[in-house]
């Protein structure tokens, strides 16, 4: 009945104009809904947008009336689910456990309230099973933006999942019990429990996408080596797995009809176990795209098929165009699709190693956007790793998931791949900094490497091509240098305060205190920036919440010289780059001259050892105290400054904003680096309210998250990131 059914469906569809005219050239439509999420992201591509709809129109009206619905229907979703996060949020909400993460200190439960999800934190461990419907009341957590300039948008991540709430637990009662579907991915990760932490690791990341238990120094690894994706459940992945299904079907003497629905139902299976993560979800569609275009005699090419599951998909959840692994995996099948036929007489070695450092080049901006750094060298690592991988890796991972009694040989295997890894990723390593790709810049990337392609088999052209692109790249490369903008940027931390500064032309790049240092947020935002020098890092007192990521940031940035006060005690106040310094000092970097206001003596109190610090930057005085309380404030407040700019002392603390300061500068403006852990009260109600008597335009970035000061010859201003 139902193949009755589809043939009669394909029949009236070929008949239709709209199918002639869009026959092998699905392409068109796909390419349109991605300049127009470009869009939504910079509005500079609204140029490119119009003049590709321009040029549709002139070559067919109904594909063009087609894309503009299309679009329409994209807009209407966006925008559903994200007016959706401005509604009023309970702290009780009802539905259906879809999965249960454990976690040391608490069960992560992802519960689904009709077509959104919600995360709920339970720190008691209540015994709960996928598939239990429950009334859960609690505390709303925030769902937090980007933070700092280039950074980790949580926002965006849980809307791409279709999750709008995310709750800690006071109470969880169980309404009812029902079989569901997400007990397969439950029931398997509590067998992958069972395995040594080592494999356990492997396991999971492999068969559920899961790499969250692997070690820093692996993780580090496979990000230097190119190879993360290895681990990040992809189309490899599932291309391994129908070749596996197949070939073991095919000695068995299946028939192809059984094949067939033996393959579609592993892979509905496997789309369960991993959550249905993008990239699976694109190859299983891909696949079954395949299928119905054989059965159906569409005559459809795969750049048509993956053409219309990018679109569906789009269609589906508009919020993928902010998911990592979807761009990466359509970006990589695209390009696979359409650079075979130009490379098709290569050798097959050579093939490899062409789609490998192709890979390498399409998806270079998001790679940069997310790593920051590139190795030259992965290319030939991705050729070696994936050989590794796909023959030796993969398969025995599936040989020791059923058959567990040769974990021992597996363990030994994981251990010398790690190791293997690690010593790449050290020693074989090329590596180029690059900040972050604007979408605009993206836009132009792309362009430049369609021509490319394009000029593939004209050796002249392609001679220009090249040229033009790495002439590109090197406008990027030294971006920082070429900047005529100045800025200091006051980040929001977890745990503690940083202050980059940055002159035009990068005469002077400093910076005051690094943080805690738990998630490297500062070296992210340094190297997202493409910083790869620090002619100074100040370290205003040895407070792991002032100096904890400054050996991150000495292993991966130049540092030439440590600033630290005569009586630091740190570490770093011993190494040979340091010079310490007191009251009456200056350090000049570029055209500002930073002067040492405090400390002039030994302070029992290691807050009042803080290096304060006073300087000019682009017409406006800055006046940076460090963790000093209000006795050394009141010694601060005899110098005579013109202080416009006041980075408020120890976080807001009660201990400091003297008002005797306050009363004798007037500070236009007041930052405050609260930090994000609330048990400290940050910022105290009475430094509030001394800076607001003096009507102090006052920043904090609990409130307002990073907070930049940018300026340039003519004029200069403030912003908040929220």
């Amino acid at each position: 009945m139902l193949r009755v059914y589809l043939k009669r469906f394909s029949n009236k569809l070929k008949m239709t104009s709209v199918y002639r005219e869009l026959i092998n050239n699905y392409i068109v439509i796909a390419f349109a809904l991605l300049l127009f999420i470009l869009f939504l992201n910079s509005f500079i591509v609204i140029v490119f947008l119009v003049l590709y709809l321009i040029y549709l129109y002139h070559k067919s009206r109904e594909v063009c009336v087609l894309l503009l619905f299309i679009l329409l229907l994209f807009v209407v979703h966006f925008m559903a689910i994200k007016l959706h996060y401005f509604l009023e949020e309970t702290n009780e909400i009802a539905g259906v456990i879809v999965d249960i993460e454990g976690k040391e200190k608490y069960n992560k439960l992802l519960i689904k309230d009709g077509y959104y999800k919600k995360i709920v934190y339970d720190y008691d461990f209540i015994n709960l099973q996928p598939g239990n419907k429950v009334r859960v009341r609690g505390i709303n957590l925030e769902i937090n933006g980007q933070r700092n300039e280039n950074s980790f948008d949580y926002s965006k991540y849980l809307q791409n999942k279709n999750i709008n709430q995310v709750l800690q637990s006071e109470s969880i009662k169980v309404i009812s019990s029902h079989f569901n579907l997400a007990t397969v991915r439950y029931a398997l990760n509590k067998y992958i429990l069972k395995f040594p932490d080592k494999s356990q690791a492997f396991i999971k990341a492999i068969i559920l996408g899961d790499d969250s238990n692997f070690s820093n120094e692996f993780t580090q690894g496979l990000q230097v080596n190119g190879i993360s994706h290895l681990f990040a459940v992809s189309g490899l992945h599932i291309g391994l797995l129908v070749i596996i299904i197949q070939k073991l079907l095919q000695q068995l003497k299946a028939s192809e009809k059984r094949i067939t629905t033996i393959t579609l139902t592993i892979l509905s299976l496997y789309l369960l176990v991993t959550n249905f993560a993008a990239s699976i979800l694109r190859a299983c569609l891909l696949y079954l795209g395949g299928l119905l275009n054989k059965k159906g005699k569409f005559g459809l090419k795969t750049i048509d098929i993956i053409s219309l599951v990018f679109i569906f998909l789009l269609l589906m959840n508009p919020y993928y165009m902010y998911n990592l692994s979807f761009i990466l995996s359509f970006l990589m099948a695209f390009t696979i699709i359409l650079v075979s036929p130009l490379i098709k007489n290569y050798k097959n070695h050579q093939q490899v190693l062409l789609i490998s450092t192709l890979a390498v080049i399409v998806t270079l901006p998001l790679v940069i956007n997310f790593n920051h750094q590139i190795n030259l060298l992965s290319p030939l690592l991705n050729v070696a790793y994936i050989a590794i991988f796909s023959t030796i890796i993969l398969p025995f991972t599936l040989v020791v998931v059923a058959c567990p009694i040769l974990t021992s040989l597996y363990e030994y295997m994981l251990i010398a791949f790690e190791k293997v890894v690690i010593f790449s990723g050290e020693y074989l390593n090329l590596k180029i900094i690059f900040p972050n790709f604007t979408a605009g810049q993206m836009l132009i990337y792309y362009l430049l490497v369609i021509i490319g392609i394009y000029c593939f088999k004209n050796i002249r052209l392609k001679k220009a091509a090249i040229l033009i692109f790495l002439l590109f790249l090197t406008i990027i490369y030294f971006s920082p240098v070429l900047n005529i903008t100045g800025e200091v940027s006051f980040l929001d931390l977890a745990n503690g305060e940083a202050i980059f500064v940055h002159t035009p032309f990068s005469e002077c790049t400093a910076l005051i205190d690094t943080g805690e240092g738990r998630t490297d947020e500062v070296t992210d935002f340094l190297l997202s920036k493409g910083i790869k020098k620090l002619d100074y890092l100040f370290l205003t007192h040895n407070h792991l919440d002032h100096n904890g990521e400054a050996a991150t940031i000495l292993k991966n940035v130049n540092v030439g010289k440590i600033i630290t006060s005569n009586f630091d005690n740190s570490v770093y106040a011993q190494k040979a780059i340091t010079k310490k310094v007191a009251t009456g000092d200056k350090i000049t970097c570029g055209d500002i001259i930073f002067q040492v206001l405090s400390p002039s003596q030994k302070i029992l109190d290691e807050n009042d050892n803080s290096l304060v610090l006073y300087t000019k930057i682009g017409g406006k005085g800055f006046l940076f105290l460090g963790d000093a309380t209000s006795q050394i404030e009141a010694e601060i407040a005899t110098y005579n400054l013109d202080v416009d700019v006041l980075k408020v002392a120890h976080h807001g603390s009660s201990t400091a904003t003297n008002p005797i300061l306050i009363d004798k500068f007037r500070p236009q403006y007041a930052i405050i680096q609260t930090g994000r852990i609330t048990r400290f009260g940050f910022p105290h109600p009475q430094t509030i309210n001394t800076l607001k008597s003096f009507n102090v335009t006052i920043y904090q970035t609990n409130k307002d998250y990073a907070i930049k000061y940018t300026y340039t010859k003519k004029s200069s201003s403030f912003a908040s990131l929220r």
